[in-house]
């Protein structure tokens, strides 16, 4: 990906440093699982997102899909499963990008706001999120 494409993609993701997103309830917080296009743990992560999101908010704390490369419609099929219990309503999921997430435009399509990092607020608690990997 040329220095050009990096910036483009960069500037679809919204930067949410300068807001507090608040949580209210329990957050369960994810990261680095890297789930590659036909990755048998695929039904474990989706098992997951499911029982959890009726228990508190998820942040998905980047790497959560191992994508350097690929198309849209291909990971839209891959991860229709997943896309599907997302779309459902409940607890809110964030997603924080990684240095292995490329291409997840779709997941603005489904209602999750990606973000590089932000400081959120957890039952009046303070915590800055971030990957981690822009350090």
């Amino acid at each position: 990906m040329t220095k050009e494409e990096n910036k483009k993609l960069e500037n679809e993701v919204e930067n949410k440093k300068d807001e507090i997103i608040e949580i209210e309830g329990k957050a369960f917080v994810v990261s680095d699982i890297h789930l590659k296009i036909n990755d048998d743990r695929k039904r474990l992560f989706i098992d997951f997102i499911e029982e959890f999101r009726k228990k508190g908010n998820i942040i998905l704390l980047g790497d959560i899909f191992d994508l350097w490369i690929g198309e849209n419609k291909n990971l839209q099929k891959d991860f229709h499963e997943f896309i599907k219990v997302v779309e459902k309503k409940g607890n809110q999921i964030i997603y924080v990008e990684g240095n292995h997430d490329f291409h997840l435009r779709w997941l603005d399509e489904i209602g999750v706001p990606r973000i590089t990092e932000a400081e959120i607020q957890i039952n009046g608690k303070r915590f800055l999120i971030s990957h981690g990997d822009i350090y």
